[in-house]
């Protein structure tokens, strides 16, 4: 597998001694628990689906190019459901398209300042969320996903991994889509 090829060029210059190609994969899953116990928290496992509601969808959007939806994305975690808008402009192509999921944190929610007609106009898709509406910027632990989680002393995960965990789950969403 081209992976292996390039693991096997990398190994004397990115792995700690003793690494190689075959116990690469347990030394990873080590360094992901590790990291996760002692730096950013351990997050939860991916849902078992995700759920699409409230859908908008605007044809023609961007002069033509692509269709918007709008759509409010679900999924249950272990206190309740977390939900958030997620905005999608899928280009209007015949093949396959590559897709870009972006955290926005500006004060714009969607369009007027992202460049959304140029990724359009270069054939990708683009899915974004605002990552107020899945968790506030701040130390409140009762708002939004922050809510939903029983958070473990010691091993509790933060904000950034919240958002992070809603951009897999829109990936996911993305991924069963034919046109992605």
């Amino acid at each position: 597998m081209i992976r292996e090829e390039v693991l096997k060029r990398n190994l004397p210059a990115a792995l700690p001694e003793g690494v190689t190609a075959e116990t690469f994969p347990a030394w990873r899953e080590k360094m992901v628990r590790t990291l996760a116990e002692e730096c950013f928290g351990v997050t939860p496992a991916a849902p078992k689906e995700v759920r699409v509601s409230n859908v908008e969808v605007t044809d023609p959007a961007w002069v033509n190019k692509a269709t918007y939806t709008g759509m409010t994305l679900s999924f249950d975690m272990e206190k309740g459901a977390c939900s958030f808008p997620v905005h999608f402009a899928l280009p209007k192509k015949e093949e396959k398209v590559p897709a870009i999921v972006y955290i926005s944190f500006g004060f714009d929610r969607f369009a007027r300042q992202q460049p959304v007609e140029e990724i359009v106009d270069m054939g990708w898709a683009y899915a974004t969320f605002d990552y107020r509406d899945v968790t506030s910027d701040d130390g409140d632990m009762e708002n939004g996903m922050a809510a939903l989680t029983t958070r473990a002393e010691g091993t509790a995960w933060g904000k950034l991994g919240m958002w992070a965990y809603a951009a897999s789950r829109v990936l996911d969403y993305l991924l069963t889509r034919p046109e992605i």
